[in-house]
């Protein structure tokens, strides 16, 4: 495979007006809120923590990217669920107007599911998904889904990539 291959693969999903117009939401919410809290798992942890950092620095928005306090998330995790283990830091820091901006690959992850069920309506937090493969469980319960239909988890993951810095760029 050579890289124009590869992009091949990647443009047709990247080219849905749908998404696009989720997009145009997502920066609404995330300009409009006081806080943007974000989380993932495994590549998208590391995609939802850099999001936070350019947030900050080059937006001056606040963030928190709640794994960043992984001896909080590994205690949490071994003495009561992993699962649950987003669930009380998100209550801590979340304010009036949040936006929790949580990256999931198959939109299945379920600590990611269960932290989204327990946001909901809470202070009137704006759940954006972005996601990928058939959108699973968090496509049902973001109130914004930011959908990739790709089912290759690196390209799912490329995409999240592509699409975090067109939000930072377009702020």
């Amino acid at each position: 495979m050579n890289l124009n291959s590869y992009y091949g693969m990647l443009a047709p999903a990247m080219e849905s007006l749908m998404l696009e117009h989720n997009i145009d939401k997502a920066i609404k919410a995330i300009q409009d809120s006081s806080l943007v809290i974000t989380a993932g798992n495994g590549g998208s942890y590391a995609s939802a923590s850099h999001f936070t950092q350019d947030l900050m620095k080059a937006k001056g928005k606040e963030s928190i990217c709640l794994g960043d306090n992984t001896s909080y998330v590994l205690a949490e995790s071994n003495d009561v669920s992993f699962s649950t283990a987003f669930i009380r830091p998100f209550y801590l820091h979340a304010k009036k107007n949040n936006v929790l901006f949580l990256i999931s690959g198959s939109g299945n992850s379920q600590n990611i599911v269960t932290l989204a069920q327990a946001a909901k309506g809470y202070f009137g937090t704006t759940i954006v998904g972005l996601i990928g493969f058939d959108g699973g469980e968090l496509n049902k319960l973001a109130d914004i889904s930011v959908y990739v239909p790709i089912k290759d988890m690196r390209l799912v993951e490329s995409a999240h990539s592509l699409i975090l810095h067109y939000i930072i760029d377009r702020m």
